[in-house]
């Protein structure tokens, strides 16, 4: 088997993995144009973002796990309702989870935590240093990390290279 023949199997199957996630792309569309209801908990922020960074995969069986989970994910909500937010989060660990672990490896994404959840975390630490009695320049401290920590997460949104459950 000559060069050549290496260079035209490898763009063959860049061509047909292409062909596939673009089943993937179809079905997302479908979902958010005629699906209006399944904008939120239904992770679709996470999956748009997936879509738009899928070239960056390099290897094929990274991207073969990627368009089998979406395909599958985008198949079972379009004819499923999520009815609360435990099966929002068994979704998301069964199906995009495990997607956007190989995003962090190989394309450089980002777990978010959601201003929600951040502001919870940092209730319990100002409640666990009441409790403590602990020094006022603590809670002040951190307060304002709390809020840096919101901020920075608000802006991290509007990027492309983050996944967040339940958005």
């Amino acid at each position: 088997m000559g060069c050549g023949q290496v260079s035209t199997i490898t763009k063959f199957t860049k061509y047909k993995m292409m062909k596939s996630i673009g089943i993937v792309v179809e079905k997302y569309r479908y979902i958010i144009t005629q699906m209006p209801e399944k904008k939120r908990k239904y992770h679709l922020k996470s999956i748009h973002n997936f879509l738009i960074h899928f070239e960056e995969l390099t290897l094929d069986s990274d991207r073969e796990i990627v368009f089998e989970t979406l395909n599958e994910y985008l198949e079972f909500i379009s004819v499923n309702t999520i009815d609360s937010n435990n099966e929002c989060k068994k979704l998301f660990y069964e199906y995009i989870r495990p997607v956007g672990l190989i995003y962090q490896k190989k394309a450089g994404f980002k777990y978010l935590l959601g201003p929600d959840s951040i502001v919870v975390l940092f209730v319990l630490i100002n409640i666990t240093l009441l409790i403590l009695n602990a020094n006022l320049y603590l809670f002040i401290i951190f307060s304002f990390i709390g809020i840096l920590f919101i901020i920075f997460s608000i802006y991290k949104r509007s990027g492309t290279k983050v996944y967040q459950i339940g958005w």
